[in-house]
């Protein structure tokens, strides 16, 4: 049966792609209001789609961007019934940010297709369709029911998604929660992610004089924001790298993620450092005296995104400015709250500061960390038919990153969520020329389609 849906998904593989390209084309940058339109455009295409596969599917509205639900449920009540997460929103980009061509005109060059969203995530929710509907043309009907929720506000850290939870409850309970938006560490090498960082954003201004003066009447007689922005700033760290806010590693729970009886290979550390340099090349640092996965998993990092103060065009302007801006995060591990992490910077920058500005640091997102069970029978299941396809058996791994449904999400089933994606180490999600592999399209669409398979013969213990 692999062969016959491997040369099912060769011969349709160019409409695919044609297809996949259709929908990079659209714009749906959700943090830009003026590409509201896209992104209802790129949710309509998607409930088209679906419609097209023989699904039920239709746009939600929420406060903010609209969902997609989907679903279809023909396997019978006794069938598990799978739930599909992921988002159709993407991340800015412009020609000028350093990409090769432009973002949302996507290419195709030594078998990696790029463009903005075609990792991150557009291109790997398409990957669940196409093996959906492998699926139904191959045997007319789909082996577990099945139910899509992709939103269109993840990049904004999904700010509406409990109350649409809330409001549609009976739509989205599920046996199994699916989920691929993540990377591989190693190409070929699947990994299963059984733990995502929180987040906590923050924006702090400083702000001085009442306007910008002369810096050669007024420099060094007055104070600075710039200045004291960057000092403020500079106490956030220590000099070995270790933050330096009180009280922001008591709930920090040490420890390596464990996967007994999953199927699962531990993470080598060589490994995970190959896939670190291939990222960031000889600018990795951090923390010292802890390991690589510490730092990348289960220990928290801050970092600054962005300062902006007084003039930054051609040349120089010689004045002090009158304020100062920074935004910055701080990435959450198991056990810490964003509330109490967010008010603990906070605190810290205010008592950094010098009498005689004014500091305001205001809260810009956040989420909480989240941490798997991994015990329960659908990993072993989802890793075997991960093997089976790439030829490798799947690591577990650690997500840096965020994905703030994830809390909600294991709070409101009481379902196994399973973080497989299939994109690949130097992908540049979120950067220039952001890449699909297009062997990992091939095989992930054939490995998505066992992975149902093999999910029908889960014990079914009901949630909903």
């Amino acid at each position: 049966m692999a062969a016959l849906v491997e040369d099912y998904l060769a011969a349709r593989e160019e409409t695919f792609l044609v297809q996949l390209m259709e929908w990079l084309r659209v714009p749906s940058i959700s943090t830009d209001s003026e590409h509201a339109g896209d992104v209802r455009a790129a949710a309509d295409w998607l409930v088209t789609h679906l419609r097209d596969l023989g699904l039920s599917a239709n746009l939600v509205e929420t406060a903010g961007h609209p969902a997609v639900l989907g679903e279809l449920l023909q396997a019978g009540p006794d069938a598990p019934t799978v739930l599909i997460y992921g988002h159709y929103d993407v991340q800015p980009a412009a020609l000028a940010e350093g990409w090769s061509r432009e973002p949302f005109d996507p290419w195709v060059v030594n078998d990696r297709l790029y463009g903005r969203g075609t990792t991150d995530d557009k291109g790997q929710v398409f990957m669940h369709v196409k093996a959906l509907e492998a699926l139904l043309e191959l045997e007319g009907q789909l082996p577990v029911n099945v139910r899509l929720l992709i939103e269109g506000e993840e990049e904004i850290g999904s700010p509406s998604f409990a109350r649409l939870f809330e409001e549609h409850a009976d739509r989205l309970a599920a046996d199994v929660v699916l989920i691929s938006d993540s990377p591989f560490l190693e190409m070929g090498v699947p990994a299963i992610y059984g733990s995502t960082r929180g987040l906590v954003g923050l924006e702090v201004e400083v702000t001085g004089p009442p306007t910008d003066l002369h810096s050669g009447v007024f420099g060094g007689a007055v104070l600075n924001p710039a200045n004291v922005l960057a000092r403020m700033l500079a106490h956030l760290h220590d000099d070995d790298g270790r933050i330096s806010v009180p009280d922001l590693y008591g709930r920090v729970i040490e420890g390596e993620l464990t996967a007994e009886g999953s199927g699962l290979r531990a993470t080598e550390a060589g490994q995970l450092w190959d896939w670190l340099v291939t990222a960031a090349g000889d600018a990795v640092g951090g923390e010292t005296n802890t390991t690589v996965q510490e730092r990348l998993w289960h220990r928290p990092a801050l970092d600054v995104h962005g300062i902006e103060a007084g003039y930054t065009g051609a040349g120089f302007k010689a004045i002090v400015p009158r304020s100062a801006r920074a935004t910055l995060s701080c990435r959450l591990t198991a056990n810490q709250d964003p509330d109490e992490i967010g008010r603990a910077i906070g605190n810290h920058l205010l008592t950094t500061a010098p009498e005689g500005v004014t500091v305001h640091v205001r809260t810009l997102s956040q989420c909480s960390p989240w941490r798997a069970d991994m015990s329960h029978a659908a990993y072993s299941k989802v890793a075997a038919a991960l093997q089976a396809a790439f030829g490798a058996a799947p690591i577990v791994a650690g997500g840096g990153g965020s994905i703030g449904v994830l809390p909600i999400l294991q709070q409101q089933l009481a379902a196994p969520i399973v973080l497989a994606g299939f994109g690949s180490p130097g992908e540049n999600a979120h950067g220039p020329d952001e890449w699909l592999s297009l062997d990992h399209f091939r095989r992930g669409i054939q490995s998505l389609v066992e992975i149902l398979r093999s999910l029908a013969t889960v014990d079914v213990q009901r949630s909903f």
